[in-house]
C-alpha cells in the first residue's frame, strides 16, 4: 500500500470520525458494492434457500453465519479503490475461489463471534499475518479503534434487525385487510409458532438477503477506515507523507536558491558564534529546568479489593460465616465450574502447544509459505509483467512514464529475487526492508545493481527526483537478472 495514493485526507483523526468516514467511503463506491453482492452473493443466498427449503430457519441461521466470507470481497474492492487503483466488479468476484476458501476456517469457527471482526479482517487479509504475528498486530492496532470497532458492531447488527423490521412491516401493509389478523395474540400465535408456520422464516431469508446486500458494505467499510486511523496514528503516515513532501519542496527550493540560501546560511552561523560560546554550563540549566514543578512526579495507590472470609470457606468445606443465606450451593457450583473452564482451557492450550511443536519438527510440515504475489501494493507474478522487460521500458521512459518504466524493472527485480533466489520478504515489506533480504541471497554485483535501482525507484516514485537519461540507460544496460 502506497500512502502517498490514498484517496483521502491523511490526518489522525477521533474514533467516531475514522468509523464515520468508512460510510461515507462505503456511500461513495456503494454502486459497484452493490452490484458485487447482487451478482456474487444473491444467487449462492438463493441456492441456501432452497436447499434448506424445510428447515427455513436453518437458512437463515447460514446466511448470517458466512458473512464473514462476504466481508472479504467488499475489503478487497475498497482497499484496491482507496489507494487510487481502479477496479472492476469481475476482476473481485474472479477472487471469489481464495476468499472463499483460502483462511476461511478460523473465520468461521472461534473468531466467527470476535466484535473486532470488520477492524481485524484488515490485518488478516491486507497484511496477510496469521498465528501470534496476526494476534499480536491486532492488539497493537486495537489500542487506536479497537473499542469502537466493538460498538460499530453492535450497532450495524440493530440497524439489521431494523431494517428487517421495516420491511417485515412494509410485507404486512400490503397483505389484503380480510387476510389480516383479527388481534395480537392471533398475529403473535402466527409468528411464534415456527413448527407449523414456514412461511415467515422464508420471507425473513429473502429479505434478510437483501438487507445484508444494503448494509453489509457500510460495516466493512468503517472497520476498514478505523484500521487505516489506527496505522496512520501509530504509525505516523501523515507526518511521514509531509516528511517526504517537504523534502520534494526542499531539493527543489535548493537547486533554484542555492547560492542565495548558503549566504543565508553563512551569515546566520557567523551571528549565532558569539551566542553560543557565551552561554551558560549546559548540566547547570539542565538542573535548574528538572527542579520545576512540572517535573515532579506523583504516585498513587489505589486501594485493593480483598475477597471476604467467607468466600475462601467455600473451598474449605468450612461454614460460610456473614454470607447471604441460600447462596452457599450457587457460589461453590459456580466456583467449580469456573474451575474446571479453567483446568479445560490449560489442557487445550497444552495440546495445541505440543501438536504445534510436533508439526513444526515434521519434515512434511516444514515447507516455505507460498511467495507474495504483490509488494506494496505492487503486482510482481510473471504475468503482471510484459514479456521483454528492458524494451518495455525503454517504451514508456521514451513516452515520459517515468515512474511506471522504473516500476517494470524494480518489479522484475523483486519477482527474480523472492521466486528464484527465495528472499524472505513478505507483501507488507517496504523498500528497505527488501533491500535488506536481497543482499542476504544475491550475489554481490547483483546486490549492488539492486541497490541502484532501490534508489532509482525511490527518488522517483516518492521525491519525484529526475532521473536522467543516462541514468536509466546504465541501469537497462546492467540487468542481470533471469527474468528479462
Amino acid at each position: 500500500m502506497n500512502v502517498r495514493d490514498l484517496e483521502i485526507s491523511l490526518r489522525p483523526r477521533q474514533r467516531w470520525e475514522a468509523a464515520d468516514l468508512g460510510i461515507i467511503i462505503a456511500r461513495e463506491y456503494f454502486a459497484d458494492l452493490f452490484k458485487i453482492g447482487l451478482i456474487g452473493f444473491l444467487p449462492a443466498w438463493l441456492i441456501i434457500i432452497a436447499l434448506t427449503w424445510q428447515w427455513p430457519w436453518l437458512g437463515l441461521f447460514l446466511l448470517w453465519w458466512f458473512k464473514p466470507i462476504y466481508d472479504r470481497f467488499y475489503l478487497h474492492y475498497l482497499s484496491q479503490r482507496i489507494f487510487g487503483k481502479k477496479v472492476s466488479i469481475k476482476s473481485v468476484l474472479k477472487q471469489a475461489p481464495r476468499f472463499i476458501f483460502k483462511r476461511s476456517f478460523s473465520l468461521l469457527t472461534w473468531r466467527r463471534l470476535s466484535p473486532n471482526r470488520s477492524f481485524n479482517l484488515a490485518v488478516r487479509d491486507l497484511e496477510g499475518l496469521k498465528g501470534k504475528a496476526y494476534s499480536r498486530r491486532c492488539s497493537h492496532l486495537s489500542r487506536v479503534g479497537g473499542g469502537i470497532s466493538s460498538t460499530t458492531t453492535a450497532a450495524m447488527h440493530l440497524c439489521e434487525q431494523i431494517a428487517i423490521l421495516a420491511l417485515l412491516i412494509l410485507v404486512y401493509i400490503f397483505i389484503p385487510k380480510d387476510q389480516l389478523f383479527t388481534s395480537l395474540e392471533e398475529t403473535y400465535q402466527y409468528f411464534t409458532n415456527i413448527h407449523t408456520n414456514k412461511a415467515v422464516p422464508r420471507v425473513l431469508s429473502i429479505i434478510t438477503c437483501l438487507v445484508y446486500i444494503c448494509l453489509e458494505p457500510f460495516y466493512v467499510g468503517a472497520g476498514f477506515s478505523l484500521y487505516l486511523n489506527s496505522r496512520c496514528t501509530q504509525e505516523g503516515w501523515d507526518i511521514d507523507l509531509r516528511f517526504k513532501e517537504f523534502a520534494s519542496r526542499m531539493k527543489k527550493s535548493v537547486l533554484q536558491h542555492g547560492p542565495t540560501s548558503i549566504l543565508i546560511a553563512t551569515c546566520f552561523f557567523l551571528w549565532s558564534s558569539p551566542h553560543t560560546q557565551a552561554a551558560e554550563n549546559t548540566q547547570e540549566v539542565v538542573a535548574e529546568v528538572y527542579e520545576h514543578d512540572d517535573f515532579t512526579i506523583y504516585t498513587h495507590e489505589l486501594p485493593r479489593w480483598e475477597p471476604p472470609n467467607w468466600f475462601f470457606d467455600l473451598f474449605k468445606g468450612g461454614s460460610l460465616g456473614k454470607a447471604p443465606a441460600g447462596i452457599e450451593s450457587i457460589l461453590k457450583i459456580l466456583g467449580f465450574s469456573a474451575l474446571g473452564a479453567l483446568i479445560l482451557i490449560l489442557l487445550f492450550f497444552l495440546i495445541k502447544i505440543l501438536m504445534n511443536k510436533r508439526r513444526e519438527a515434521s519434515p512434511l510440515t516444514q515447507k516455505k509459505t507460498a511467495p507474495p504475489s504483490s509488494i506494496m501494493g505492487m503486482e510482481i507474478s510473471r504475468d503482471s509483467l510484459p514479456d521483454n522487460i528492458i524494451e518495455a521500458a525503454r517504451q514508456l521512459w521514451q513516452k515520459g512514464e517515468r515512474k511506471q518504466a522504473l516500476s517494470y524493472l524494480y518489479r522484475a527485480a523483486l519477482s527474480d529475487i523472492i521466486l528464484i533466489h527465495q528472499a524472505d520478504i513478505t507483501s507488507s515489506d517496504t523498500e528497505s526492508e527488501c533491500l535488506r533480504a536481497a543482499k542476504t541471497v544475491l550475489q554481490p554485483n547483483q546486490s549492488d545493481y539492486f541497490s541502484e535501482l532501490t534508489q532509482g525507484w525511490i527518488s522517483v516514485a516518492y521525491s519525484e527526483s529526475p532521473l536522467d537519461d543516462q541514468g536509466f540507460e546504465t541501469l537497462c544496460l546492467n540487468w542481470n537478472f533471469q527474468l528479462s
